[in-house]
């Protein structure tokens, strides 16, 4: 047995991960990120389907107890994954999504 594609774990070497929570999950339409009390600096936020395709990339600037969303309205039911790394690549998560009616 021979697996076609290794995707990873998504992780840099020597980095950590992002301290934040993902909420609702499962989701209708919109995801929240919150960051803790630390976090700052340039984040990018991707969404990726359960293929591995890339639905969508954007950047945000976090501060202390920032709030982002993610919108999935426009995807099909089916489980996506979020990740959100710092742009200097200290710091990498992943997180997996259900989006349903």
């Amino acid at each position: 047995f021979q697996q076609p594609w290794d995707f990873g774990t998504g992780l840099n070497p020597g980095s950590t991960p992002v301290d934040a929570d993902v909420f609702p999950n499962p989701t209708a339409d919109v995801v929240n990120l919150q960051f803790d009390n630390t976090s700052s600096g340039q984040y990018v936020i991707e969404v990726y389907n359960a293929l591995g395709q890339q639905m969508s990339a954007s950047q945000f600037t976090a501060a202390p107890s920032a709030r982002a969303t993610v919108s999935l309205a426009e995807y099909a039911n089916g489980i996506y994954f979020i990740t959100v790394r710092k742009v200097d690549g200290t710091e990498t998560s992943t997180f997996k999504i259900t989006k349903s009616e």
